[in-house]
């Protein structure tokens, strides 16, 4: 960027019980081609070393840091973000890493677009294993364009199978007023929170730019899965579900929230049959997910409309609550991969 005066970037990093990762990730911040720079720890009631490894850093002149009792995420992000002193913020999870031009080419993007949020894509990373997470939107999107999105393939593309914009609130670059505005909604939500804060942030804005470059690195962790997807996660992806439905006053997502409960509701039977013991145990997962009001309202009931045959088949069989055919179908289809030598990966990027 030129020598001009240039604006303070505040990055804010919730911290919780991260310590095997967030060496690596203060030092991605600390590396960052762009200044001015802010980084705000907050220590959100760790537990093991994190609190101070974030204190190693208490030297650093780029470092503020704040230690909380545990909140949780989202109230640990606005804890940050009321410390903020920059007109522009991004958000880093303290398990994940950037690039080193992460916060210089989102500024940049940001300013040349003159754009409320700049965006980039990521990487799914798997131990030491990189996956590019390839999303079907790109460029400069003006309201029009963003209503387009929202309506067509926010939640769910079917082209792709995923969100066709990362809706994480990390990845991106905010003008600060927007963030103000939205941050606070996800207070009380968790487990699909971002798509539901993000949906507003968008609403908000009056123009956003989504770039090809591929500079945020989304850590998976695969042996905390199962511990992660069981009955709570459903019931607060079922909350997020309702607050997306309540945010929507524009009705927008009419298309594409069953296809989002379906996806979520895939991965989470999945991981469900794979530790369970028996047929009665999966079934009542399965009425355990189904039973609830919200779900009967925005998805049992509706029309899904999709070219993925697994997809259409828990549709089915989740709408006419046929639990045995579904767990016989997930019985086979393990045993298929199985008897070709692929693992049953269980999935763990949900959006």
């Amino acid at each position: 960027m030129s020598n001009e005066i240039l604006p303070l970037v505040s990055v804010v990093v919730p911290v919780h019980n991260t310590e095997l990762y967030l060496q690596e990730c203060i030092e991605s911040l600390i590396k960052q081609t762009y200044r001015p720079l802010e980084i705000i720890l907050v220590d959100d009631g760790s537990t093991d070393s994190s609190g101070n490894i974030c204190d190693y850093y208490k030297g650093n002149t780029l470092i503020k840091i704040i230690h909380t009792k545990s909140q949780g995420m989202t109230e640990a992000r606005v804890t940050g973000f009321k410390q903020a002193s920059g007109d522009y913020v991004t958000l880093v999870d303290a398990d994940d890493f950037v690039a080193p031009s992460y916060v210089e080419h989102l500024l940049t993007c940001l300013l040349k677009y003159d754009v409320d949020i700049s965006c980039c894509q990521s990487y799914n990373v798997y131990g030491k294993h990189n996956s590019y997470v390839t999303r079907t939107e790109m460029g400069l999107f003006d309201q029009k364009g963003i209503k387009r999105i929202l309506t067509s393939n926010y939640l769910f593309d079917v082209r792709s199978g995923i969100a066709s914009v990362p809706h994480y609130i990390w990845s991106k670059l905010y003008k600060r007023e927007i963030l103000e505005q939205t941050l606070p909604i996800g207070i009380g939500l968790w487990g699909a929170e971002d798509a539901v804060t993000i949906f507003s942030s968008f609403l908000l804005s009056k123009s956003i730019y989504i770039s090809k470059e591929p500079l945020y690195y989304y850590r998976q962790h695969p042996t905390q899965l199962t511990k992660k997807m069981d009955r709570k996660r459903w019931d607060a992806n079922t909350n997020c579900f309702e607050a997306l439905s309540n945010a929507d006053t524009n009705n927008l997502l009419r298309f594409q929230l069953p296809l989002y409960i379906l996806a979520l509701l895939r991965d989470w039977l999945k991981v469900r049959y794979m530790v369970s013991n028996s047929y009665r145990e999966f079934k009542s997962d399965m009425a355990y997910a189904l039973n609830k009001e919200p779900i009967e309202r925005l998805f049992i009931h509706k029309h899904i409309s999709t070219t993925n045959k697994r997809h259409l088949i828990l549709a089915f069989l989740a709408q006419h609550k046929l639990y045995f055919l579904y767990y016989i179908f997930l019985k086979v289809h393990v045993a298929v991969l199985k008897k070709i030598n692929i693992s049953p990966k269980q999935p763990i990027n949900l959006s």
